[in-house]
């Protein structure tokens, strides 16, 4: 069994057929696409598998687009990548007849589910094409935290590296059964869960979108044959919140159910310390956190069978065939010393290959040398093992002449028992450069109980004095962050603190 989602079960026979299938749509004379970009528009399930893989066997480049994003940044996305063509599932018909007329009128749009039904059964089937490893195979839009979105592409051989180095890491097998509810539209959703699982053998689980409740029935009143999950810590957090309000003997069953999993594991932001305990407490498993980026795939990670060398707050040692090091402030590469920060750099045939359209960008990503400038902070413990300390451009805030690093300042806030959330800032300040300041969430009940001065006053014993808030606004409602548990740092500024 291939892929299971909530409208049947479908074998790998099946899939590499329905693959034939619409390849032969996309390209009838079974001509190279050529490395025409194709956007497709699908919810997690078995026609997203399809679309992706027909496009690579067609020739062409995959362009994976959300199906929680509005129409105007799918427009931005599909002008920006000058898509040729658009696949979307019927579910999403309406969203496609929003995009403006002149752009419709520019792309072939094809429904993926009648274009799979429709297909001549007697047709020729169309030879391989031998595509070299080097060809663009992926483009994937980064989250647009820091700036605007950019497509990062990826190589057929960048996207094989990527997915052999975490098989091999992570164990995969064609055992494996992954519950898959993260976003189809960033690689770890695409690479890590997808194509790990698929590339093994292994059985993807789609659920149809994360909902903290339905994650839980499944793990709890489904067969008990589930191996892998794979989240951001936001769905961790509001899993372990459905679980607190489980009656006593439904949390019972619940942790029994976490038994079932070899591996759970925590990326794509900071995973807070509260959390890291709580989840262990609830399901007694130690969530394995690792790094990574849209430009790099996985870089760094925690070991994968022995769950008692992962350490709270790191993200553990190079993939197989990566290689890091840092970066000082004069822009020289150095040898990383135990708690020396520095810009992380990373080598390896995990790689993006350019950022599309953008060879100015993509030439200033690099150093003279080769090594991806990755844009973040990190430092190497005396165990090897490293840290990351955050965004340089919104998480290392330059405040009075110290760098201090918004991630620590967040995790000691998290550990405050009446703070659900937060996200720490730089606000502009004429005198020190910038501010640290604060947006807090608490809970609706004891929004009269936290104030500025008791925030401060729980910071006095647990932070230096250059590194407490010293603007706090405090929220009763979510902080606002994107499907991957982000948060825009910068709009955090502009809407608190200017």
């Amino acid at each position: 069994m291939a892929i299971v989602d909530p409208t049947g079960n479908f074998t790998y026979r099946q899939l590499l057929r329905d693959v034939q299938t619409l390849r032969y749509r996309l390209s009838p004379d079974g001509m190279d696409l050529n490395e025409a970009r194709v956007a497709f528009l699908c919810p997690n399930g078995y026609e997203y598998v399809v679309a992706q893989w027909a496009i690579w066997a067609a020739g062409g480049i995959a362009v994976p687009l959300s199906t929680l994003h509005p129409v105007q940044e799918l427009q931005y996305f599909l002008e920006d990548a000058q898509a040729t063509v658009l696949l979307f599932h019927p579910d999403h018909a309406a969203t496609v007849e929003a995009l403006p007329a002149n752009l419709q009128a520019r792309l072939q749009l094809m429904d993926v589910q009648q274009s799979i039904a429709l297909a001549s059964t007697t047709a020729a089937v169309p030879r391989d094409l031998h595509l070299s490893g080097h060809r663009r195979a992926l483009i994937i839009y980064t989250s647009g935290t820091t700036g605007k979105p950019k497509g990062v592409v990826s190589s057929h051989c960048g996207v094989q590296n990527q997915v052999d180095c975490l098989v091999q890491a992570w164990q995969w097998s064609s055992h494996d059964r992954i519950h898959h509810a993260l976003p189809l539209h960033h690689v770890h959703g695409v690479i890590n869960a997808l194509n790990c699982g698929l590339a093994s053998g292994a059985t993807v689980e789609f659920a149809s979108r994360f909902r903290a409740e339905d994650v839980w029935r499944r793990w709890i009143d489904g067969p008990q044959d589930l191996t892998l999950f794979m989240g951001v810590p936001a769905m961790y957090a509001k899993l372990a919140q459905a679980y607190d309000r489980m009656p006593k003997a439904t949390q019972v069953q619940a942790s029994k159910a976490c038994r079932q999993f070899r591996l759970m594991v925590s990326g794509s932001s900071a995973l807070p310390s509260p959390l890291y305990h709580r989840w262990r407490d609830i399901s007694g498993h130690t969530l394995l956190e690792r790094y990574g980026m849209t430009e790099t795939g996985m870089v760094l990670s925690n070991p994968a069978l022995d769950a008692s060398q992962r350490r709270e707050g790191s993200v553990g040692y190079p993939l197989p065939g990566v290689q890091v090091c840092l970066m000082d402030d004069q822009g020289q590469t150095i040898l990383p010393k135990p708690d020396q920060p520095g810009e992380l750099l990373v080598k390896g045939g995990n790689l993006f290959r350019e950022y599309w359209s953008r060879p100015e960008a993509t030439r200033k990503a690099f150093t003279a040398d080769g090594w991806f400038k990755t844009g973040d902070s990190a430092c190497q413990a005396t165990n090897g093992s490293w840290r990351i300390l955050g965004r340089n451009s919104q998480d290392i805030l330059k405040s009075g002449g110290y760098k201090i690093s918004a991630l620590d300042i967040e995790r000691e806030l998290l550990a405050h028992p009446l703070i659900r959330d937060v996200a720490v800032v730089g606000a502009p300040d004429q005198v020190l450069g910038q501010q640290v300041a604060a947006v807090v969430q608490v809970l609706p009940e004891h929004c009269s109980t936290v104030t500025s001065l008791s925030l401060e006053a729980w910071c006095q014993p647990r932070l230096a004095r250059y590194q407490t808030p010293r603007r706090f606004k405090i929220l009763t409602t979510d902080i606002p962050r994107n499907a991957m548990g982000k948060v825009s740092k910068k709009a955090m500024v502009e809407h608190f603190f200017m």
